[in-house]
């Protein structure tokens, strides 16, 4: 059985010290998750708030990958920011010093269309935060960039996975087949409609430091206890 996004997802989230459905039990795994969708589906979508661990899925997804023989190239905050050879990553994402962010932004896209078209092998791609930078109507334009792409993808593509906060970048690709995966801390959407027409309300961004610390705590733990 070849891999889909579907499949892929559900390799992440095996780990039942990490993750669990939403309950009301006090020792639960620190993560908690929902996932529906298309089995066969080549696109997933991952949603959840700040500090959620959606960047520890894309680890784990790249563990999931290797033993299946699939590469895993990630676009991600981390990349833009990390790395010992900052000209290869300036190379892949731009360089803020001459152009703007979003516009480095939408160079990097066309980059990671280009590359998947290349390839010869199977591979996954991982998009997260892809609209860095961007207005809403340009995310939206980008929005239609990644529709066209995986209207007809390369042959090697096996799965493309976007993760963001942004409803003008997930709406049109959510109208794609795809896998929806839902996470956060104590509860999670059962659908990529419940989460677009989810009420916003403001928070204190003074306390997401601590939340962000507390929960990193809790997932280390847990990787801590697993055999």
């Amino acid at each position: 059985m070849s891999s889909t996004a579907m499949s892929l997802f559900r390799e992440v989230f095996s780990h039942d010290a990490l993750f669990a459905r939403p309950s009301s039990d006090v020792n639960r795994p620190p993560l908690v998750y929902t996932l529906a969708g298309d089995e066969a589906a080549r696109v997933g979508i991952l949603v959840g708030p700040n500090a959620s661990g959606k960047s520890f899925v894309r680890k784990l997804l790249g563990s999931a990958c290797k033993p299946l023989g699939l590469e895993l190239i990630h676009l991600s905050m981390q990349g833009r920011c990390s790395g010992e050879n900052r000209i290869m990553r300036m190379f892949v994402y731009g360089n803020e010093d001459g152009d703007s962010t979003g516009c480095n932004t939408i160079q990097t896209t066309f980059g990671s269309f280009r590359t998947s078209r290349k390839r010869d092998t199977p591979h996954v791609l991982f998009y997260d935060e892809p609209e860095t930078g961007l207005s809403p109507e340009y995310t939206a334009g980008l929005a239609g960039l990644f529709v066209e792409f995986l209207s007809a993808p390369p042959p090697h593509l096996v799965a493309a996975f976007f993760v963001s906060h942004r409803a003008e970048l997930l709406g049109p690709i959510a109208r794609l087949p795809h896998a929806f995966a839902s996470l956060g801390t104590a509860s999670a959407f059962d659908t990529y409609a419940a989460w677009a027409s989810r009420p916003i309300e403001a928070l204190d961004p003074s306390l997401l430091p601590d939340e962000n610390r507390a929960n990193y705590v809790k997932i280390r733990r847990a990787l801590d206890a697993m055999p």
